[in-house]
């Protein structure tokens, strides 16, 4: 299994810049750009690029492989932030176990709960609360409780 990484662009509905349209159309034009070029490049199955709404803005989310073309992430970078889009800054967040993760989570309050004043089973029960926090955003699988 290859390592996966991702990249999200933001488009504001109004434009800042010479191109001005509305935020949905930046994202299709950006969209359509890159998927030809990806097309052109054969890397269809190395990498996915997809449109969608985040808080209310117009997003493209490339995602690639390692093995993919060293070029595509630079080219998409390029297309995105040509019509306007800018580079939504995330941090990395680890693939988890949903499961796993909530179950360390439950271990991690109930000893806090028997000592209160354990600062270090209380910042590790931050970290995992954040960790929890950060895959739910990202769109990872919710635990089963």
């Amino acid at each position: 299994m290859r390592e996966e990484h991702k990249k999200i662009w933001v488009f504001p509905s109004f434009a800042m810049t010479r191109i001005t349209c509305h935020g949905v159309a930046a994202v299709r034009v950006a969209y359509d750009a890159a998927r030809r070029r990806i097309d052109t490049l054969g890397a269809q199955h190395d990498c996915s690029l997809t449109m969608g709404v985040l808080d209310g803005q117009s997003i493209l989310v490339f995602a690639w492989e390692s093995g993919a073309d060293e070029r595509l992430p630079a080219i998409v970078d390029a297309l995105a932030q040509l019509v306007g889009g800018s580079a939504l800054i995330q941090k990395e967040v680890p693939h988890v176990d949903p499961n796993t993760l909530w179950g360390t989570l439950r271990g991690t309050l109930a000893a806090l709960s028997v000592n209160l004043d354990d600062q270090r089973q209380r910042q590790r029960t931050i970290e995992l609360l954040d960790l929890l926090a950060d895959w739910l955003r990202m769109g990872g699988i919710p635990p089963q409780v």
